[in-house]
């Protein structure tokens, strides 16, 4: 069994009940604090002052919808939602009513509501809002544009220059006979005496389609053609080193490890779409860009996996699952760098911890923005690590442990050093080997 890395996106949207339209529809009000020019969430969600969308609408499409129905839909959103045209068009389920009224059903709906856990809600303000412009007939009008300001937090980049480019040499073209589909191809890199990748960046190319890439580095070569692959198969000589999914940023190793490079090294790249039959046939070269050194770091570097693999949540229900373990390593102490907290559209909390230190958790859990967060802990054999993972499922069928985006996951992806080399050792053992039940 090999590791991989998950994450899965829906179709956001936004609905509202109840204020008096002339309020919303008097010109460029905000509804957060009465400014009457366009915010700079609005504007950096790519929100233009003519979209034709009132102040007001255009600050709940910053907050709630760009992340996935921003200019470029990402993540197999069906639209974008940046500009009146997009809320006045025929909605692409095939209804034949506008977009907007399409919105007003799904808020409103007992069954598929959205937005969904864990997005944050709309207040009670914004729900009556974006209610009040729908019941006046959802009209144009432009906001006003304002200057723009330093405000928000740039992007990161890395320090070093990436001197690895792992993309596939032909594109990958979106399969007709699926919505949900991986692909994985293979680089393999010579190097002449042994080297380490100090830092990752991902390589993206259409992000409309892409929901995550994984990267490994695999015992033999594999090809580099791009094929489709299974979520889950036999490679059990993967191991996994870095992935991306939305909200990750590039990540620098801290100084004290480096993941090797030794003699031609096998990389694999495995990527997972989730699309639309309108996105049938687009293409993608994606992958990851590496910086790696001849000056090597003190100690190898690798990834382990605590979490569960078998639970279910049942319909218009919660489940609170924990999983222990105790650590079954292989050598002494291993200190722990960095953690991936992962889960699907139904998560609300992830937590992992040993002896009431915090490993790596998100509280408020958000698939949309996942992120590698600093670790810095060292465990010891016969320590106690626990995952937990709370999630609500508002739905007629039970949610049960899976690969594909309509299932659940509940892992915590532990970057660590020194790595382990015993032969009995693989990155989910932690996982396979613990105890889960109800969360006391």
């Amino acid at each position: 069994m090999r590791l991989r890395f998950r994450v899965c996106m829906i179709f956001m949207a936004v609905g509202c009940r109840g204020l008096d339209p002339a309020k919303v529809l008097d010109g460029n009000s905000s509804i957060t604090d009465g400014a009457v020019t366009m915010s700079d969430a609005a504007r950096d969600a790519g929100v233009s002052a003519d979209s034709g969308l009132p102040c007001a609408i255009a600050d709940l499409v910053a907050r709630h919808c760009a992340s996935c129905h921003g200019q470029t839909p990402l993540f197999g959103a069906p639209m974008s939602l940046t500009r009146y045209s997009d809320w006045a068009a025929l909605s692409p389920d095939g209804s034949g009513q506008p977009v907007y009224a399409d919105v007003e059903q799904r808020v409103h709906a007992d069954v598929g509501q959205m937005p969904p856990p864990p997005n944050t809600p709309l207040s009670a303000d914004e729900l009556a809002t974006l209610d009040a412009w729908i019941a006046g007939g959802a009209p144009s009008m432009d906001c006003k544009s304002a200057p723009a300001t330093d405000g928000g937090m740039p992007p990161v980049t890395l320090s070093c220059t990436p001197d690895r480019h792992l993309v596939p040499t032909t594109p990958i073209e979106l399969s007709p006979s699926m919505t949900d589909d991986y692909f994985c191809y293979g680089l393999d890199v010579p190097v002449s005496k042994k080297r380490h990748v100090i830092a990752f960046a991902p390589h993206l190319d259409n992000t409309a389609v892409l929901h995550h890439t994984s990267l490994f580095q695999s015992d033999t070569s594999v090809s580099p053609t791009p094929a489709e692959c299974p979520p889950l198969g036999a490679q059990a000589n993967w191991r996994p080193m870095w992935g991306w999914a939305p909200g990750v940023q590039p990540y620098e190793m801290p100084a004290e490890a480096g993941f090797p490079e030794e003699g031609t090294v096998h990389y694999v790249v495995q990527l997972h779409y989730h699309y639309t039959t309108t996105q049938v046939g687009q293409l993608d070269q994606s992958g990851f860009d590496l910086c790696t050194t001849e000056q090597l770091r003190p100690n190898d570097a690798d990834v382990m996996a605590f979490g569960a693999l078998s639970f279910s949540i049942p319909a218009h229900s919660s489940l609170d699952w924990s999983c222990t373990v105790q650590v079954p390593w292989y050598g002494d102490t291993t200190h722990l760098i960095a953690s991936l907290p992962h889960m699907h559209k139904l998560g609300q909390l992830i937590t992992t911890t040993s002896n009431g230190i915090d490993l790596g958790s998100q509280l408020h859990w958000d698939y949309s923005h996942q992120q590698w967060i600093s670790v810095d802990h060292t465990l010891s054999p016969n320590d106690f690590v626990t995952t937990r993972c709370l999630w609500e499922n508002s739905g007629d069928a039970a949610v049960d442990y899976g690969v594909t985006t309509d299932d659940e996951m509940c892992f915590s992806f532990l970057m660590y050093y020194p790595r382990i080399t015993n032969a009995a050792w693989n990155p989910l053992l932690p996982a396979e080997g613990s105890l889960c039940g109800l969360t006391p």
